[in-house]
Formats: C-alpha cells, sequence, structure tokens
C-alpha cells in the first residue's frame, strides 16, 4: 500500500471543478489503519441538486447527513507534482452543522478521507477499502 504525505496545501484558484467521486450516486467504502481501534466507514455521495449525502459507521447508530460545502479544488501534492482534488462535506447533526469530511482523490482514485470534529480536537484520516465493496454498499463481515 502505497502513502502519501501532503506538503503545505496550494490552492489553485482558477481550477475549481466537480470530481467524478464527488458526484454520481457514488458508494466509497473506508476504513482506518494503523490504529489499534479500526473504525470503518460507507459514505454515500449524492446525485442529485441538493448536494446531500450520507455517512454510517460500522459500528454507528445510523446515517449522518453530509452537505457538499463548496466546488472541489485542485490541491498541489509537493512531490511529482500531481494534481490532488479535494472535495469538502459538512457533517449536519439535529439540523445544525458539525463536523467536516475531506476526501481527497486522485483521478478516480480516493487517496483519504479526513475527520474533524465540530471543536478541531479530533482528526480520523480514513483509507479506501477495496475488499469491502458489495452490490449492497459496504460489507466488513466480522471485522473489527
Amino acid at each position: 500500500m502505497v502513502h502519501i504525505k501532503f506538503a503545505p496545501y496550494l490552492l489553485i484558484t482558477c481550477c475549481c471543478v466537480y470530481s467524478p467521486l464527488s458526484f454520481g450516486d457514488s458508494t466509497l467504502c473506508l476504513k482506518t489503519e494503523g490504529i489499534k481501534q479500526a473504525s470503518y466507514l460507507q459514505m454515500n455521495l449524492p446525485d442529485d441538486a441538493l448536494h446531500t449525502g450520507t455517512v454510517k459507521y460500522k459500528s454507528g447508530n445510523g446515517v449522518i447527513k453530509i452537505k457538499h460545502l463548496s466546488k472541489d479544488h485542485f490541491i498541489s501534492q509537493n512531490k511529482d507534482n500531481q494534481a490532488v482534488t479535494v472535495s469538502q462535506w459538512q457533517e449536519v447533526i439535529d439540523s445544525h452543522p458539525s463536523g467536516i469530511y475531506s476526501l481527497y482523490s486522485y483521478k478516480a482514485n480516493v487517496v483519504k478521507l479526513v475527520y474533524i470534529n465540530h471543536a478541531h480536537t479530533k482528526m480520523i484520516e480514513f483509507v479506501d477499502d477495496p475488499d469491502a465493496y458489495s452490490s449492497n454498499g459496504c460489507q466488513w463481515g466480522d471485522a473489527e
């Protein structure tokens, strides 16, 4: 598995687009790596005019609504100068904005998803989980 470290972000404001991962009724299966208690997350990206989707944690009690914040931006990865797209999603709990999910992708591949809670005291990094995809969303079996 390749781990990519990002240098300080350089926004290229002239190039704003919606990436193929941002819209199109996509389901992403993600997991944490390198921590004792792994977390698993299913992210459903929308195919609607309101740009609202959902996230669901494997150990969670239900779905959490997310709303797309703005157009996606290309950022520069210092090494090899490859463009990575970042898309930000606001968590909405009980009609109130909460944490932010930042989805990083390169071409049509997920690089990582970073969650930062509302108080900015907690950050969780997820990576794509290619073994979890099924016709019914994400299936993790007995993985804990």
